[in-house]
C-alpha cells in the first residue's frame, strides 16, 4: 500500500509551487522590460549627444535654457568643465 500525504497538504504544496513558478515568470518579464528600457535610455542619450553636436556646429559652445531656448556663449573654463563631466558618463 502506498503512503500519501493529506489532500489539503498536497493542494497547499501545489499552490505554492504554482505561485513560485508564476513569480519566476514575472521576474523574467520584469527583467526583459528593464532591458528594453535601458536600451531606450541608451538610444535617447545617443540622440541627445548627436543633437548637441549639431547645435554646437551651428551655435558654437553655448549653454541653452531648455525652457526658453535662449542661449549664452560659454567661457573656455565652462566648456572644459562640461566636457569633463560628459567624459565621466
Amino acid at each position: 500500500m502506498s503512503k500519501k500525504i493529506k489532500k489539503e497538504q498536497l493542494e497547499s504544496i501545489k499552490e505554492l509551487v504554482t505561485r513560485e513558478s508564476n513569480l519566476s515568470k514575472d521576474i523574467v518579464s520584469i527583467e526583459l522590460t528593464k532591458f528594453k528600457v535601458i536600451q531606450d535610455l541608451f538610444r535617447a542619450s545617443e540622440e541627445i549627444k548627436d543633437s548637441k553636436k549639431i547645435l554646437q556646429e551651428e551655435y558654437g559652445n553655448v549653454d541653452i535654457d531648455l525652457n526658453t531656448g535662449v542661449y549664452t556663449e560659454m567661457e573656455e573654463e565652462e566648456v572644459e568643465a562640461v566636457e569633463a563631466v560628459e567624459e565621466d558618463k
